[in-house]
C-alpha cells in the first residue's frame, strides 16, 4: 500500500512541476511577439524586469532607473527587441542598465 501511495505522490508531482511558464531571458523576437499580444506574457515581462532592475539595484547598492515609470522600461526593452530581434531580453536589460547608470 505504501508503494502505491508514493507511485501517485510522485505522479501527481510532476504533473504540477509543468503547471508554469518562467519569463524572462528568451529572445527579443519572443519578446516582441508577447508584447504585440497584450495579454498575461506583456505581464509577466514586465514583471521580469522590474525584478532585474530591483536585483541590480541590490547587488550593486544603486538606484537604476529611480523615477523611470515600468511602462518606460517595458517600451524600452520593446524598442531594443524590435532593433534586434536575434538578441536576448537579456541583452536589452543589460543595455537599458548601462544607459540609466
Amino acid at each position: 500500500m505504501k508503494h502505491i501511495l508514493f507511485i501517485l505522490v510522485i505522479f501527481f508531482a510532476v504533473g504540477n512541476a509543468q503547471a508554469y511558464t518562467a519569463k524572462g531571458g528568451q529572445s527579443c523576437g519572443v519578446y516582441v511577439d508577447d508584447f504585440d499580444k497584450d495579454g498575461w506574457e506583456k505581464v509577466a515581462n514586465a514583471g521580469w524586469l522590474a525584478g532585474v532592475l530591483t536585483g541590480y539595484n541590490i547587488a550593486t547598492n544603486s538606484d537604476v532607473g529611480k523615477g523611470m515609470d515600468s511602462q518606460s522600461v517595458v517600451l524600452y526593452v520593446y524598442n531594443y527587441c524590435q532593433r534586434n530581434p536575434l538578441k536576448s531580453t537579456v541583452d536589452a536589460a543589460v543595455e537599458l542598465i548601462w544607459n540609466l547608470k
